[in-house]
């Protein structure tokens, strides 16, 4: 039942289908629009055809779990979109019980603390904003958002074994860099869609942040109360464990710093790249200097003739 209903709240199958069909709408004209939704109609046919096949086969085989697996690891083919879920899904979670865990005991703050540590949870967006600029100059995208995951576990780690109200602000202060992983990932998102399709991409975001407040409301506002009795901050040292997904995939497509560019060598063409060029000489080759070459004019062939009596015509003669 709760996997129908969580099927359900994410679009499940019909989702897919509109995606697909208007994925196929928006790269066909209309003299062929038809025909290439007709293709994808029967696409669907012919998956149908060999899962029923296969299926049956492989549940006999294994039982019913194998499939179900199969299902679920094609489903996390958009993993950047799984990597901003879970971030997103955290980032609301903690917000969501931390006041609750800030009145309670051992450290029982009053409204003023309260202020304060909302005030410097915020702040970590504008040290996030810095800290981005900077890291950007010597380190790529992905490694700025690993830095931004770590971040974000020391932060919560800190939070969830705080005791003291000074550990409490080193929790907080620990987060400084953690606002870097959304826009780093959103960034990626966007350049995997044309120009024509950010508006539909990022309203597409705004959905997946609205089921990450759902859907981290239900889970963090559940858990915080059944572990009371054994930790009261293990929310938070279960979010920062969390956040090892999105880690393992921004780092596994991106893994390795890079080097530093090297200026590429021209290509060799038969065609001179500027009027100044002129072509390198060879010994025995030419039998009068080569002219200059202008953009676009091919060289005279006549001047890769072997020059008489020189090595290359004597090795001709051979």
């Amino acid at each position: 039942m709760v996997g129908r209903v969580l099927s359900g709240l994410s679009g499940d199958y019909n989702l897919v289908l509109t995606g697909c069909f208007a994925y196929v709408a928006d790269v066909s004209d209309q003299s062929r629009r038809t025909f290439r939704v007709a293709v994808l109609e029967a696409c669907l046919g012919l998956a149908g055809m060999v899962a029923s096949v296969l299926g049956g086969q492989w549940r006999r085989a294994q039982g019913y779990m194998a499939p179900f697996w199969l299902v679920f690891a094609a489903s996390l083919r958009l993993l950047y979109s799984l990597a901003f879920f879970v971030v997103v899904t955290v980032h609301f979670g903690a917000r969501e019980i931390l006041v609750l865990y800030e009145l309670g005991p051992p450290l029982c703050w009053g409204s003023e603390l309260i202020g304060y540590g909302s005030a410097a949870l915020y702040l970590t967006y504008l040290s996030s904003l810095v800290g981005l600029r900077l890291l950007q100059r010597c380190l790529p995208d992905a490694w700025v958002a690993e830095l931004g995951l770590l971040s974000n576990a020391l932060g919560l780690g800190t939070m969830a074994l705080a005791g003291t109200t000074a550990l409490m602000f080193t929790g907080y202060g620990l987060l400084f860099l953690s606002m870097m992983v959304t826009p780093v990932i959103r960034s990626k998102l966007s350049r995997l869609v044309g120009e024509t399709e950010q508006g539909a991409l990022f309203a597409a975001v705004a959905c997946v942040e609205g089921l990450c407040s759902l859907v981290a409301t239900g889970a963090f506002s559940s858990l915080f109360p059944a572990c009371l009795s054994f930790m009261r901050g293990f929310p938070f040292l279960f979010g920062a464990l969390l956040l090892v997904v999105p880690a393992a995939i921004i780092g596994g497509k991106n893994p390795s710093l890079p080097t530093s560019p090297e200026a590429p060598s021209p290509p060799l063409s038969l065609f001179a790249s500027s009027k100044h060029l002129r072509a390198p000489p060879l010994p025995g080759f030419f039998s009068q200097e080569p002219p200059e070459c202008h953009l676009g004019r091919p060289l005279p062939i006549f001047f890769l003739l072997p020059q008489r009596g020189s090595t290359a015509q004597a090795v001709l003669n051979l």
